[in-house]
């Protein structure tokens, strides 16, 4: 399969929860979709920002859409949960899920395309930035396009187990 077929493919089984901030449900989906087609795939969780304007010279102060990763672990974000919640309906903590390619060292990220929804319903300001389906690159050359993602270990276990639970996988 090719790159868009593999995205295409973990949207699909995404389903109702291909949307702004369900990053937690695209990126297992799309560690299952590319497991299953042979790549040796991590999920990880922790930090990510990507720019928002293409033009630099403007004036506004805001630059970036950042989520910024903070510390609550699963035990402790559980214990928030009220009795009768459905765990998939707890809001997750300020934090981005997405998989990576062992071998590559990669990211594959399939949430960027909502960026500038988010922009205007979250801050609302108009997106400038360059429109992005999804990405696909490796971790370090996103840089260069001020883009940026942080793995963190507690944020990945934190993500990885709620993900478990809401999929149902023991």
């Amino acid at each position: 399969m090719t790159q868009q077929e593999l995205v295409t493919r973990a949207r699909e089984l995404a389903g109702r929860r291909n949307k702004p901030g369900r990053c937690l449900d695209l990126a297992w989906w799309t560690c299952v979709v590319l497991g299953a087609a042979g790549y040796k795939v991590c999920f990880q969780a922790g930090s990510a920002s990507w720019p928002l304007r293409q033009d630099w010279e403007r004036p506004e102060g805001i630059t970036h859409l950042s989520y910024e990763w903070n510390k609550p672990s699963f035990e402790e974000f559980m214990a928030r949960k009220m009795d009768e919640t459905p765990v998939e309906n707890i809001p997750l903590p300020e934090i981005h899920c997405w998989a990576g390619l062992v071998d590559t060292q990669e990211i594959v990220d399939l949430t960027p395309c909502f960026l500038p929804n988010v922009v205007w319903n979250d801050l609302g300001f108009p997106y400038d930035g360059e429109e992005i389906d999804y990405i696909w690159s490796p971790g370090a050359s996103l840089h260069k396009e001020g883009i940026s993602y942080h793995a963190n270990k507690e944020a990945t276990l934190l993500a990885f187990n709620l993900a478990r639970t809401v999929m149902g996988v023991p």
